[in-house]
């Protein structure tokens, strides 16, 4: 059986690749005069590079990141061809990262709501001790003086 024969990566995707290993050195004043320069720029390679620094930001913007790699896809230029399937795996991780997200953000409002549910509960508990606590007192010196009563 032979084995597969795998393509080269092209220019435009080796650049978008080191571009995307750059961005990890690089701090938010640096981030942000990146963001810059890149929107002086079209082209395919450009707006996979600008997705890849939204989803690379704190907090990522993912949805501006999902509409520059949608741009990418929508190329039909030379290089934006050569960057599709790219495009389209940065699409598809980025949705898939958002999808998570809002997940996370579902569960912690029920994380919160179980929490102030709780809360409360614990609340109604101390006040039922209290009203225990308070009722044993005043039957503690009703026992007491009606057992010396008693011949």
């Amino acid at each position: 059986m032979a084995a597969p024969v795998i393509a080269p990566a092209s220019a435009a995707v080796a650049e978008v690749l080191a571009y995307a290993d750059r961005l990890r050195s690089l701090a938010g004043g640096e981030l942000e005069s990146e963001l810059e320069r890149l929107r002086a720029r079209q082209g395919a390679a450009a707006w996979l590079q600008a997705s890849l620094l939204h989803a690379h930001k704190q907090p990522p913007e993912l949805q501006r990141a999902i509409e520059l790699s949608h741009q990418a896809l929508a190329d039909s230029s030379p290089e934006g061809q050569q960057l599709q399937p790219l495009a389209h795996l940065l699409s598809s991780r980025y949705a898939q990262q958002r999808k998570l997200e809002e997940q996370v953000d579902r569960q912690n409002k029920q994380l919160a709501e179980v929490q102030r549910k709780l809360d409360q509960s614990l609340e109604r508990l101390e006040a039922l001790k209290a009203i225990e606590r308070s009722l044993g007192r005043r039957a503690q010196p009703a026992r007491s003086s009606g057992q010396g009563a008693v011949p």
